[in-house]
């Protein structure tokens, strides 16, 4: 159960018991080019969320490079 204490733990522990799961970033996405990286990689829309706190609270749809760019750094405050 600790394992799948945290989303990012939790990812990690299904993939290795190979649970479907869609498409994510394997990476921690610190800076906007590299959250446009893995949104192109992916493909629009992306559902963007800090990876700690907040229960569900901030969490996005974005549809294209534009809202990405207006929502990035709300989502790592």
């Amino acid at each position: 159960m600790e394992q799948l204490g945290g989303k990012v733990a939790a990812k990690i522990v299904a993939k290795a018991v190979n649970v479907p799961l869609i498409p994510d970033s394997d990476i921690k996405l610190t800076t906007l080019s590299e959250a446009e990286a893995e949104a192109f990689r992916i493909g629009y829309p992306v559902m963007l969320k800090a990876s700690a706190g907040g229960g569900g609270r901030g969490m996005r749809v974005v549809q294209n490079e534009l809202e990405l760019k207006n929502l990035f750094y709300d989502a790592k405050k």
